[in-house]
């Protein structure tokens, strides 16, 4: 064996690594909270005065009024004597947005909910921009007069007990509340990523939330569903500007001040999930680029916090969930190149380790099936639901490994919002190749690999390669389509409520 050989065998075997560890780390955090109930401090939360929140640029009409209605029937009683503030970034001369306004905070009037639909000036919106911008108007200059400020996506939509639930929480002395989430979909846009993505959230939400708060480990906010003590968000002068994951931020400063998070279970709000594949990969690529900005920004702060050793690095650890499947991106092109370079067949591992990284994979697909079947999905159903979060997961890793650099090299980077409701357009014929030509691209890679390594007679390498060649095809040919539930597959979890009104 030569010494390029040795090295290309030392590389595949150190690349195979950071994605398989994660995965069985996550794996752990799910067994670990799995059949356990939590029970989070709570105190009666009368007197608290709350804020709700919610920050809007572009959004449809039919999803602010929905937020609107959903807040002053679903939840009437948990909100009853709170005030909703909807932070508008929209031009307030246009007329399109000052009608909208009218029939908010005519909707909610007539509702019994106190609405507040502020659209901010231009000049505010020049000298606080974003939705870190709009959050920090609400906190120093519309909350004054509030103890709690919830904030909430206008998508977002949470069901009874939640709000009450994180109140509660916050009246036990927490800082900030953050409770289980949800995906949710619209019926008429039931594509398998809608669904996959959806139902799958239970298990991230189990793991690294659940899992994670049952181990102790520090606890950060989410964009959408936590309720804030106001004191101490001034305390740590609210949010700051420029930052682009702002729930993980906004987490690193209070844990960083010594600030109590707690991690609320009992309840879900449901969030909705992107219906096409480049609404999910906008989405994708501001949370991979946000949670490494995050990470390198509050490295020092978070260092210095007064935690255990043990609970600071599996805080970097969390922060830094996207560079395992960065270099598994890395991993899929490297190794079978290097396996038709050195003519070697690379994924011919050691029987120890091979049978370490199927272990790993294998309890991974398991939880996350077992995650789905507890929450009363077909086995059939769940078996698609994890081959198809596979496939997607592969097809977004260009996408995560770009941003995941871009932040580590602090470059800056500006993000669209995820498309919602009318403004997600449709994937379909042309649109496909159009919209998705990275993973075409990586799809034709990847397949002159395999085909390279076959003539080469790299048969474990050719296999593996094709393992991520078939997941593209099948995001690039499948995975955007609606999918046919059975009447028995009724798993849209907003139905319950949605047929009620």
């Amino acid at each position: 064996m030569n010494l390029d050989t040795f090295v290309a065998q030392v590389l595949t075997y150190v690349l195979l690594l950071p994605m398989t560890l994660l995965m069985i780390q996550h794996s752990l955090y799910y067994l670990k909270g799995r059949g356990k109930k939590l029970d989070p401090p709570k105190a009666p939360a009368d007197g608290l005065r709350t804020a709700i929140v919610v920050p809007v640029k572009g959004e449809p009409e039919d999803i602010v009024l929905g937020m609107v209605e959903w807040l002053a029937s679903v939840v009437a009683d948990e909100v009853r004597g709170s005030a909703l503030f909807i932070v508008s970034d929209d031009d307030p001369e246009k007329e399109s947005i000052m009608m909208l306004k009218r029939r908010a905070e005519k909707l909610g009037s007539r509702l019994g909910l106190e609405t507040h639909f502020v659209v901010r000036d231009k000049e505010e919106v020049r000298r606080r921009s974003g939705r870190v911008g709009a959050l920090n108007y609400a906190l120093f200059d519309l909350t004054r007069d509030y103890d709690v400020m919830l904030v909430l996506d206008v998508d977002s939509r949470p069901e009874p007990g939640y709000i009450s639930g994180l109140l509660q929480c916050i009246a036990s002395g927490a800082d900030a509340c953050v409770g289980r989430w949800e995906g949710y979909w619209e019926e008429k846009k039931r594509t398998r990523i809608a669904v996959s993505t959806g139902k799958v959230m239970k298990f991230v939400v189990d793991s690294i939330y659940k899992g994670r708060r049952v181990l102790n480990y520090l606890v950060f906010p989410l964009g959408s569903g936590t309720a804030f003590r106001r004191e101490a968000l001034l305390e740590v002068g609210g949010w700051d500007s420029g930052i682009i994951q702002d729930d993980m931020h906004i987490g690193a400063k209070l844990l960083g001040a010594g600030k109590r998070i707690e991690y609320f279970d009992d309840r879900r709000v449901l969030v909705l999930v992107p219906s096409t594949y480049s609404a999910l990969r906008t989405q994708q690529a501001r949370w991979a680029y946000g949670a490494i900005e995050v990470m390198v920004k509050s490295l020092r702060q978070l260092w210095r916090a007064p935690y255990s050793l043990m609970k600071k690095i599996e805080a970097l650890t969390f922060l830094s969930q996207y560079v395992p499947q960065a270099i598994a991106f890395f991993a899929s092109l490297l190794i079978p190149l290097m396996a038709v370079w050195e003519r070697v067949d690379l994924m011919l591992l050691h029987p120890a380790y091979a049978a370490f990284l199927l272990a790993g994979m294998m309890l991974y697909g398991w939880c996350i099936y077992d995650s789905l079947t507890e929450a009363g999905i077909s086995r059939v159903r769940a078996v698609k639901i994890l081959g198809t979060t596979s496939a997607i997961t592969v097809a977004l890793s260009p996408v995560v490994t770009a941003n995941t650099l871009l932040a580590a090299l602090k470059q800056s980077a500006k993000y669209k919002i995820t498309p919602k409701g009318v403004a997600e357009k449709p994937e379909g014929g042309i649109n496909v190749l159009t919209r998705m030509w990275v993973e075409a691209l990586y799809a034709a890679s990847m397949i002159v690999l395999v085909i390279a390594n076959l003539l080469m007679g790299n048969i474990f390498t050719a296999a593996w390669a094709g393992l991520f060649a078939a997941g593209l095809a099948y995001v690039l040919g499948v995975a955007w389509r609606p999918v046919r539930l059975g009447a028995s597959e009724v798993i849209n979890p907003i139905k319950q409520y949605v047929s009620r009104g």
